[in-house]
């Protein structure tokens, strides 16, 4: 009985919780300012100037050109000795798939 009477001040604590409440109320020119900002002049979006895009492209060029230079020394880099490439080849030629 002690439990019920707690459970129902706690639910009449919380119903009246709100007495005493004044509704909010917004600004009195809120209206008025919500209009201009919607009937205003309609603004430009700035889009990124040519320069950056020229930049970039020139960027990416640049890098690609020396990832090319790159993997071309390095391939004339490699050691052409001849116990290299024996195994390098014995390695490609024998099969180790069992099906």
């Amino acid at each position: 009985m002690k439990n019920n009477t707690n459970k129902e001040t706690w639910i009449n604590e919380a119903l009246n919780s709100t007495s005493g409440m004044h509704r909010a109320t917004p600004h009195a020119d809120l209206y008025d300012r919500v209009m201009a900002g919607v009937s205003g002049p309609e603004k430009t979006v700035a889009s990124l100037p040519a320069k950056h895009w020229i930049a970039a492209a020139v960027l990416l060029l640049i890098f690609n050109i020396t990832a090319i230079i790159y993997a071309i020394e390095q391939n004339k880099a490699e050691p052409g000795t001849a116990i290299s490439g024996t195994l390098f080849t014995e390695i490609q030629s024998t099969t180790t798939y069992n099906y």
